[in-house]
């Protein structure tokens, strides 16, 4: 509640489910969904030093912008005064004095969310009232914090999204699933006898990426020197003239992602132009910041290009569908022939990049489809401490498709891990790529 003397204004978000108060320039964010208030201590940190209203855009009296980190702004509606459940029923969180842990109003937190803002509810023909029930069986007064764990942690792993995650209350993730099993999950249990000091399929699964990485210097022509920048751009030449180009993560890797990608494309793009060909390798590559994926993309068009659309739930369906143009850089661009490399470990901002490799021309794709979570990760609260994220957004290609938990697909098909071949040092990924331009 504000003094008299207080300055304040409350904006609200259209979709998202956010409420913003600001009181004096100190701003708290609340999650507001048709059964709770709640205090987004995620969200709610990030503002803490800066100002939201040097934040936020004004369109008019009532109308503004936020700037949200992602490819459009969230449209923000001002309102007099806060909900009714903001103000008198807030859902108690456990910054508040007195807080009590509730198994059951901790997960009834979680499902509303999921029922409002979930995009791919009627996709997947999930009820939410019947999944609450169900959920809800599992749970009484006296189900403990780590037993509350376990029963959202199988929660998403039946839901398999690839940006539905669990937070700890360091905002580190503590239990997510990939779209789809993992498709070399069984050959790295078929071959563990053979590899006994590694106690877990995932240390063999990252000893053998090691292995794989190294193997393709050899691809390299050794009389070129390798560039590598931030630890995240390499830039190389096969001795075909061909330019090799791997991309590691698509955000943290600077203090200004999309500045130093520019930074690096345009000591990259002379480079490249004087190939016969570019190889982009994704397979290894994380997601990121959409941001990033398209200011890398601006480099390799020549014209503007319409890579698809984006839309997010609403309470009444979907936003109307925003267009994602890109426009090529200012400076200098490559429109030749390109390979690009990925697998189903290429994710969310490495995906949207894909998309716009797959509405420009002459490209070829190789490998096995990508991740298959494109949507942003939506964060909210819970009122013990956790969070969750969730995709409250889809993303359509330009022939309006959907790859949400497919993965987009490619033009010649290969396994992402064979054992066989990295044991032996042959990339047939690579080499495929390598004779696409012979």
């Amino acid at each position: 509640m504000s003094s008299a003397n207080s300055k304040e204004t409350i904006w609200k978000t259209i979709g998202y489910g956010f409420i913003f108060q600001t009181i004096d320039n100190q701003t708290t964010v609340f999650d507001v969904t048709k059964n709770h208030c709640l205090k987004n201590h995620l969200i709610t940190g990030d503002l803490e030093n800066t100002s939201f209203n040097d934040e936020i855009t004004i369109i008019d009296e009532q109308t503004s912008l936020l700037d949200f980190g992602g490819l459009f702004p969230l449209k923000l509606i001002k309102k007099q005064s806060l909900p009714v459940l903001c103000q008198s029923g807030k859902t108690s969180h456990m910054s508040d004095k007195g807080y009590q842990f509730n198994a059951k109003v901790v997960f009834d937190v979680l499902v509303d969310n999921f029922e409002e803002h979930y995009i791919f509810t009627e996709d997947r023909k999930i009820n939410w009232a019947e999944q609450r029930i169900l959920w809800q069986k599992r749970i009484d007064q006296k189900t403990t914090q780590d037993e509350l764990f376990i029963i959202i942690d199988d929660f998403l792993k039946e839901l398999r999204d690839g940006h539905a995650s669990l937070l700890n209350k360091n905002l580190v993730k503590i239990s997510y699933y990939s779209p789809r099993k993992w498709s070399f999950w069984s050959k790295l249990k078929k071959h563990s006898n053979d590899y006994p000091e590694y106690s877990t399929y995932w240390e063999l699964h990252t000893a053998l990426i090691k292995k794989w990485q190294k193997n393709i210097k050899h691809y390299l022509d050794k009389n070129y020197r390798t560039l590598q920048y931030y630890d995240n751009f390499t830039l190389a030449k096969i001795p075909q003239n061909i330019a090799y180009l791997k991309i590691d993560n698509f955000d943290d890797f600077s203090e200004n992602d999309v500045k130093a990608t520019e930074e690096v494309m345009n000591v990259f793009i002379p480079i490249i132009k004087q190939s016969d060909g570019l190889i982009i390798d994704l397979r290894f590559s994380m997601g990121g910041s959409d941001l990033v994926s398209n200011k890398v993309l601006s480099y390799l068009i020549g014209k503007k290009l319409l890579i698809g659309g984006k839309q997010f739930k609403t309470p009444g369906g979907f936003s109307d569908l925003q267009k994602i143009i890109i426009s090529p850089s200012k400076t200098i661009n490559y429109t030749g022939n390109i390979v690009v490399l990925f697998s189903q470990r290429t994710p969310s901002a490495a995906e949207v990049f894909l998309l716009g490799l797959q509405a420009r021309e002459k490209v070829t794709f190789i490998g096995e489809r990508s991740y298959g979570a494109f949507s942003d990760a939506l964060p909210k609260a819970l009122p013990n401490g956790w969070g969750i994220t969730l995709s409250n957004e889809r993303y359509l290609n330009f022939q309006g498709e959907n790859y949400e938990n497919i993965g987009l697909p490619v033009d010649h098909e290969f396994e992402f891990l064979n054992i066989k071949n990295i044991e032996s040092g042959f990339d047939a990924q690579l080499n495929e790529a390598i004779k696409t331009f012979n």
